[in-house]
């Protein structure tokens, strides 16, 4: 029987398979075509994208308004793959290019070196928190102190503080700063800039005791300086004081510290200062001791300072050992003195006396005015004053040396020297039978610590036959029987015994004696000037005491000697007068008549026997000298007018009143 033979699964369908197999090739081929076209076009739109992001990026010009702008929001949702977007950007997602906004752009870093790696925030400069990341902080001293690199202590390590870091400041110079081996850094091996700031003597090398002396610490600062200007000394009879005032100098880039020196001639005084200076070498150890104590007092508790170290009265206090380590030594003292006068309790450290020498040192000062109260009666003194600083001066400025300071000249007054004259008054206080008793009063300079103050002291006297001597010198035993009275300048009362130094002299003689009574009134003779008839009338508090302010070198006129009976009195009258350069006091005296001129023109080359000469030193002029060729046709006028007699205690002269003990001054 024969058997059935039965073909594969799709061999019975072959009449079918061949034109089914054609169509699935060539939806395929379809698909890959379509799917290739889309990703072409994804592919040139995106690089479209890449090309207008560098464009917008590169561009400075911003677009104000964008139409139909895709917000944030829709470019998220339109390139998330759970809603088949991931190939799909917007055509409008450009526009965001456009917008006036900041764009965050991050590229790669490339090639960087270590002070590029630790600066996180690419300003240019370590901070202490960037520091704390390098391997420095981790290591040993003194590089792991970021202080030690931050050289001109502003908080940050620049990259030239960087290439120079803390360590064997002679190493660093030899193996790293001089290349050349020449023994000096120029600016072939660094920039002019950074060779300034290590440039102490300003040659444009940096040496290494220069390089030395800027890893401690040291900075080279330079400055200008000029000379004051019109300088002036006048002196105040009310305050018994002498105003000294000038112009600081005008030229620019002056020092922080500058200040003046306060200075006066006074060539009268040498053989006096010179026997006061062992008592006031004592009292300037005595003051410095003190003064030490409150120094040490401050660095020890409460020193305060700034950032730097620097004193500093807003600043933070810091224990005395860290304020220590900040400044030296030698800088201690001129730090408190800085900071008492920035706290405004002025405490600058007292000053080693000077020798004896025609100018003496007054004070120091950072004004331009000074009130000096030191000064001596009838002494001529010729004030100066130098501005100084102890800064470094730039390249070719001109200066003098004066002790430890750089100074400008020494600027004399422009005007005459100041001469105060010290008088004693007299005053009628009681009569008896064969006399009285007379108030005398003078002022005294009394020093105490330093200071020097001035009070108008009086004593009472007795005058007779047997006490015929007005006055004398008195100890301060002697003055306190004599119902001895004080007051300042101010008229404070002050109290004698409080005041008055044991070991104090005070000289009341006034070269007069008692030689009778004139009715109620006493007689007095003067070795010189004659008599002076001293009336009941001069009980009564001083009249008249006119001063000379506003006048630029007025004539004195003083009374001398009084005969009221006679209608004549005893004139001193004086002037200075300018030739060439120096300074000289023309001084006549003479009786003059009620009705009469007081004084008259004087000649310098023939002053006349009535004429005193002094120059600026208090030294008198010879006649010899005054036949000189510079006294030639010199002449002063000391007329000051007429003489119109005495009312009680007030004198008149051409109208003027004044106490027959003050001075009259005439323009």
């Amino acid at each position: 029987m024969p058997v059935e033979k039965k073909s594969g699964g799709l061999a019975q369908y072959g009449s079918i398979l061949g034109p089914v197999a054609g169509l699935l090739v060539a939806l395929v081929l379809i698909v890959v075509a379509v799917f290739t076209d889309s990703v072409s076009k994804l592919k040139d739109e995106l690089t479209g994208q890449n090309q207008r992001v560098s464009t917008a990026l590169s561009s400075k010009d911003v677009m104000t308004e964008a139409p139909n702008l895709a917000t944030p929001d829709q470019v998220s949702a339109a390139l998330t793959a759970d809603k088949g977007g991931a190939d799909r950007v917007p055509r409008n997602v450009d526009a965001l290019l456009k917008t006036p906004i900041a764009w965050d752009v991050r590229i790669e870093a490339g090639e960087q070196d270590e002070f590029d790696t630790y600066d996180e925030n690419k300003d240019g400069y370590w901070d202490e928190r960037e520091f704390r990341t390098t391997s420095f902080y981790a290591g040993t001293a003194p590089r792991n102190d970021f202080k030690k690199w931050d050289k001109d202590g502003d908080g940050k390590i620049s990259r030239a503080e960087h290439s120079t870091p803390p360590g064997n400041p002679e190493e660093i110079f030899t193996n790293q700063l001089d290349k050349d081996g020449n023994g000096h850094i120029d600016d072939t091996e660094m920039s002019a800039a950074e060779i300034k700031k290590m440039d102490f003597d300003q040659d444009s090398k940096v040496t290494l005791d220069e390089y030395k002396r800027y890893d401690a610490g040291e900075r080279p600062e330079f400055y200008n300086i000029g000379d004051p200007s019109g300088v002036t000394a006048v002196f105040d009879q009310a305050k018994m004081q002498i105003t000294i005032s000038w112009q600081p100098p005008t030229e620019t880039d002056l020092p922080p510290d500058l200040k003046y020196l306060i200075l006066r001639r006074a060539p009268e005084t040498v053989e006096k200062r010179q026997k006061e200076y062992g008592k006031r070498v004592l009292e300037y150890q005595n003051l410095l001791k003190a003064w030490e104590g409150r120094r040490d007092a401050w660095l020890n508790t409460a020193a305060m300072v700034d950032a730097k170290g620097d004193p500093d009265p807003n600043g933070s206090a810091v224990p005395d050992k860290t304020f220590k380590q900040v400044l030296t030594r030698a800088k201690w003292d001129a730090a408190f003195a800085l900071w008492a006068e920035r706290s405004g309790k002025a405490d600058p450290k007292p000053r080693e006396p000077e020798k004896a020498s025609e100018w003496e040192f007054v004070t120091e000062t950072t004004q331009t005015s000074y009130d000096d109260n030191t000064f001596d009666l009838d002494v001529t003194y010729t004030y100066a004053v130098r501005a100084v600083t102890g800064k470094e001066l730039f390249k070719g400025i001109s200066f003098e040396t004066y002790e430890s300071y750089k100074s400008s000249k020494r600027i004399s007054q422009d005007g005459h020297p100041v001469l105060v004259r010290n008088r004693i008054e007299m005053s009628w206080q009681s009569g008896s039978e064969g006399g009285g008793t007379v108030l005398l009063t003078q002022w005294v300079n009394i020093r105490d610590a330093g200071n020097v103050n001035w009070y108008r002291i009086s004593i009472i006297v007795t005058v007779d036959p047997d006490n015929v001597d007005v006055g004398k010198e008195y100890t301060v035993a002697e003055l306190l029987n004599l119902n001895v009275s004080m007051t300042t300048a101010d008229g404070t009362p002050a109290t004698p015994k409080e005041v008055l130094p044991a070991d104090l002299k005070v000289n009341f003689n006034t070269k007069s004696r008692f030689e009778a009574k004139l009715g109620a009134n006493f007689l007095i003779k003067h070795t010189e000037f004659g008599d002076f008839e001293l009336t009941r009338d001069t009980k009564a508090p001083a009249a008249v005491i006119p001063d000379a302010t506003g006048m630029d070198n007025p004539a004195e006129v003083r009374l001398l000697g009084l005969s009221p009976k006679a209608k004549s009195g005893f004139f001193e009258v004086r002037r200075w007068h300018k030739v060439g350069e120096a300074w000289y006091l023309v001084i006549q005296r003479g009786k003059v008549d009620a009705g009469k001129t007081v004084g008259r023109e004087v000649s310098m080359s023939a002053p006349g026997a009535d004429v005193e000469v002094r120059d600026s030193a208090g030294a008198v002029v010879t006649a010899a000298q005054l036949r000189g060729a510079e006294f030639k046709d010199q002449t002063v006028n000391l007329a000051v007018g007429t003489f119109d007699g005495v009312d009680k205690r007030v004198a008149k002269v051409d109208g003027k009143e004044f106490d027959l003990f003050a001075t009259l001054y005439v323009e």
